[in-house]
């Protein structure tokens, strides 16, 4: 399920989350968008991990509830995962890198988002 989904169905079910201290959460996409809204309606990453299985990566996210804020690299990367960088961060994230590395020279020079992609790429080679 995609984050977009995810963040619909807790908007959705707000009201019975009153109670709710942890929520674990794995999205196949823009999870940058998934820990910005977990961390702005008030839960924080306890903990994640990356696992490769049927040749797809996983990212499993397990959220507190509590004010624990995030820069922006640690809401790209995760803050755990960023801090670990194992085999699978850069096996994942590097894949990530080389996709918008053959994305980039697609775009024209004059379109905004190449250079949402080229900083992007610059963040991964910093990482990786």
């Amino acid at each position: 399920m995609g984050t977009e989904t995810i963040i619909e169905i807790l908007d959705k079910g707000k009201d019975n989350l009153k109670n709710v201290n942890r929520i674990v959460l794995s999205s196949n996409n823009k999870y940058y968008d998934l820990r910005k809204y977990m961390m702005n309606n008030n839960y924080y990453i306890n903990k994640e991990v990356i696992v490769f299985s049927d040749n797809k990566y996983y990212i499993i996210i397990d959220f507190l509830k509590g004010n624990r804020k995030c820069n922006d690299k640690e809401l790209y990367f995760g803050p755990y995962l960023l801090n670990n960088k194992d085999k699978l961060f850069k096996e994942y994230y590097g894949i990530i890198k080389d996709k918008l590395t053959k994305v980039i020279d697609t775009i024209p020079d004059n379109n905004d988002n190449k250079d949402k992609i080229s900083k992007e790429i610059s963040l991964l080679d910093s990482e990786l």
